[in-house]
């Protein structure tokens, strides 16, 4: 047993230099291993990645060279759109016009002595708001009363020409005669949200 002892620490010290090199260079393989596992974990992270946005990339050219442009007929159908959506409410700066607009529409309906003046709400300002298109229309702080002479016929004309910026809210008929009956129409106004009176 000794001589074997003997004979390792003969072949340690006689090749200590070599057996030092082995060891230096197991630790590094070692090391090398345990430091090369996350990067490899990393690099199939990050081929991964690429290769998802090599798919983003390709997706948005295909979508560029496939885009087309409106036609001029479909720009025209969304203009008219959206004039239509803003012809719902009237800002109260354009008030007096929507009032020269409906005591016209009166007019030529055939009413006699058509007068039109600006009345307080009252149970207009309770209707609900209008919606379209995300725009929102609140009643107005006012409301419109039409007068006149004239017949049934002709405030049925008159009913169906009003804007659309104003809704019936009520009708009176009295005294019908030869020349027809005296008609009050009552018209509720509604305007854009947030128009603060501009």
């Amino acid at each position: 047993m000794n001589d074997l002892v003997a004979k390792v620490r003969a072949f340690v010290i006689a090749n200590r230099y070599y057996l030092v090199v082995g060891a230096v260079t197991l630790v590094a393989v070692l090391a090398s291993l345990w430091v090369a596992k996350p990067a490899r974990k990393e690099r199939e992270a990050l081929s991964a990645e690429e290769a998802k946005l090599e798919a983003l990339i390709k997706s948005s050219n295909l979508w560029v060279t496939q885009f087309q442009p409106a036609s001029t007929e479909e720009s025209a159908i969304w203009q008219t759109t959206a004039s239509e959506i803003s012809a719902l409410g009237v800002k109260p700066a354009e008030r007096l016009t929507l009032g020269q607009i409906v005591l016209r529409r009166a007019e030529d309906a055939g009413y006699a002595g058509a007068h039109i003046k600006f009345i307080p709400a009252g149970a207009a300002a309770n209707s609900p708001p209008r919606q379209a298109g995300g725009v929102s229309f609140n009643p107005a702080s006012y409301a419109l009363q039409v007068t006149g002479t004239g017949s049934l016929a002709m405030l049925s004309s008159f009913v169906g020409a009003i804007p659309p910026a104003v809704a019936l809210q009520s009708i009176s008929l009295t005294g019908a005669g030869d020349a027809g009956a005296s008609t009050a129409v009552t018209l509720s106004v509604f305007e854009p949200a947030g128009s603060n009176g501009k």
